[in-house]
């Protein structure tokens, strides 16, 4: 009798085990939205805030002729991404220039010229 108890109770852990480890895989491919929220929020959290100095289109790449994906509003903030002193050249914001920084606006990503923001 104590054989059977202790085979049926090895029997029950495995199972339990093993539903543990699905559980934990499924969850690690598919987070959950509370998951997704505190990683957007932790991401915005080290975001390097920008303004715009007057109204200027948010461009696909640093181009003046790239498509503009919205309206980047003046006195407006921006999430920065980064910079490239590679982009096509544009007269914008009070000057010439061949650089454009990356930025995350009001849920969009793109480009706008260098010129046309400030850093606080």
């Amino acid at each position: 009798m104590v054989k059977k108890s202790l085979f049926v109770a090895s029997a029950v852990a495995a199972l339990a085990l093993a539903g543990a480890g699905t559980a934990t895989s499924a969850f690690a491919k598919q987070p959950t939205t509370t998951t997704r929220q505190v990683a957007q929020t932790t991401q915005a959290s080290k975001c390097s805030s920008v303004t715009a100095k007057q109204n200027i289109n948010l461009r696909k790449s640093p181009r003046s002729n790239s498509t503009a994906l919205r309206v980047v509003y003046k006195n407006t903030k921006a999430c920065w991404i980064g910079f490239t002193p590679k982009g096509g050249k544009y007269t914008a914001c009070g000057g010439t220039s061949h650089d454009w920084d990356h930025v995350t606006y009001r849920g969009r990503t793109g480009w706008i010229p260098t010129n046309c923001i400030k850093f606080k």
